[in-house]
């Protein structure tokens, strides 16, 4: 299980953030971090801020402890690394029962700064990329949003296709059952995909394409 309770007796007098880096052994951005959102509580159930003083009792840490099950890397550098993610692996825990995804074995295997750049779905097969650092986050991020990136993907569609299509809508966030689906909508961010079938198996009435 990633996410982990832990108890530590206060040292008095030193601040909730030095605390977590001189006892807990926690980076200072991973530090900062779980103070913000809230995972540092004291023995009173109360959170704890940047700043505050420890007094006495003890505090309790959420924290995310990566596992591994041996998935490598396909390829990586000093800044950022690709993995080939098998269709039905979350990249993310989505609760804190979530006992295995990908992101489990980038911390476990790059340390608590390390990050996905962009996700795809848990059925999905494909590349993610992989942020070694802040910096490289940073960047590699910065070029998803300039649309540095081309993205293609495979599959099957029923019935048989035979032209190119190109679907040019706005698309933005469902506000159905399942909140991260995507729809068409005018108030959406510009969306463009064009579709290419492959090819056809007429036995199962069914078209492989690429979508880019």
């Amino acid at each position: 299980m990633p996410y982990i309770l832990k108890k530590y007796a206060v040292v008095e007098g030193e601040k909730a953030e030095d605390f977590l880096v001189d006892v807990v052994k926690l980076s200072q951005t991973l530090a900062h971090k779980l103070l913000q959102k809230g995972r540092i509580i004291d023995h009173k159930n109360r959170r704890l801020q940047k700043g505050k003083v420890l007094k006495s009792g003890y505090i309790e840490v959420i924290i995310f402890e990566a596992i591994t099950k041996g998935l490598k890397p396909l390829f990586q550098t000093q800044h950022f690394a690709l993995f080939d993610k098998p269709s039905g692996l979350l990249v993310h825990p989505v609760v804190r029962s979530t006992q295995y995804t990908l992101l489990d074995e980038i911390r476990y295997q790059f340390g608590d700064e390390a990050n996905l750049v962009h996700r795809i779905d848990a059925e999905t097969s494909g590349l993610i990329l992989v942020a070694k650092n802040g910096y490289a986050q940073y960047i590699l991020q910065e070029m998803f949003v300039k649309k540095a990136f081309v993205k293609k993907y495979k599959a099957l569609v029923e019935k048989e296709l035979k032209e190119d299509i190109l679907i040019d809508k706005k698309i933005t966030t469902s506000n159905g059952l399942i909140n991260l689906k995507m729809q068409i909508s005018q108030n959406g961010k510009e969306s463009s995909t064009l579709i290419r079938p492959i090819s056809y198996n007429k036995t199962k009435n069914q078209t492989l394409v690429e979508a880019i």
